[in-house]
């Protein structure tokens, strides 16, 4: 009985031990599996090569080349004087050349209120327009009004004018240098007209424009052709 008793006590032992040993088996299994995903690498010495960290640098600041100012147009001051002398260039050629004006007459009309200028051009002669009620007709000077030159373009007879009635190229880039005493006056090209009034009509038309020239002449037998200039320089050239 004694023995038949030990038997059955060491049954009931071993499947505890099974489970107690299954259990030990099982935890140092995920002991294992769990040391391996942590350890070290191996291979150390065989990292993979740094990547050099990119630098960025900013782009140098653009800057637009300072352009240098042009130089200021000399305006001394010229006093209103009779022109001694008037040249007109085109593209840099000589288009008129006038060495010598004068001036012009003026009359009252049988009512005694109005002044009618009339321009003193006989045969070849250029005349400034001028009275001092017009502000049409003054003087050129740096602080004028309008300056009105006129002259005659005859045929078959050529007069000072005769090359601004005759002349078909480009007036863009036209001039017009008057001469007073001790100082020079240039004027740059602004516009052309046809009319068919006389030059002191046309002239009252542009009246009271400040700095500006007009030169006129014959075109043909019943139109007048004015060319108006701008004051761009005055300059005071000495006595």
């Amino acid at each position: 009985m004694g023995t038949s008793a030990g038997n059955a006590a060491r049954r009931r032992v071993w499947p505890g031990l099974l489970v107690i040993f299954f259990v030990v088996v099982v935890a140092l299994g995920g002991l294992f599996v769990v040391y391996q995903l942590t350890k070290p690498s191996e291979q150390l010495g065989a990292q993979s090569p740094r990547l050099t960290p990119i630098t960025t640098t900013a782009p140098p600041a653009t800057t637009s080349p300072v352009v240098p100012a042009p130089p200021p147009l000399p305006h001394d001051f010229v006093a209103q004087a009779m022109p001694t002398g008037l040249e007109i260039t085109c593209g840099g050629e000589l288009l008129v050349a006038v060495s010598s004006l004068t001036t012009t007459g003026e009359k009252r009309t049988q009512s005694g209120n109005k002044v009618v200028i009339t321009p003193d051009i006989v045969g070849d002669t250029v005349a400034v327009l001028s009275h001092r009620l017009a502000p049409w007709a003054v003087m050129p000077g740096s602080e004028a009004q309008t300056t009105t030159i006129v002259g005659h373009a005859n045929y078959p007879q050529r007069m000072a004018f005769n090359p601004i009635a005759e002349y078909h190229g480009d007036t863009n880039d036209c001039k017009a240098v008057v001469t007073v005493p001790g100082s020079i006056l240039t004027y740059g090209f602004e516009q052309s007209e046809l009319t068919s009034k006389k030059w002191v009509s046309e002239a009252e038309m542009r009246s009271g424009r400040d700095n500006t020239l007009l030169v006129a002449t014959c075109y043909n037998d019943t139109q007048t052709i004015f060319w108006e200039f701008t004051l761009v320089s005055s300059e005071n050239v000495g006595s």
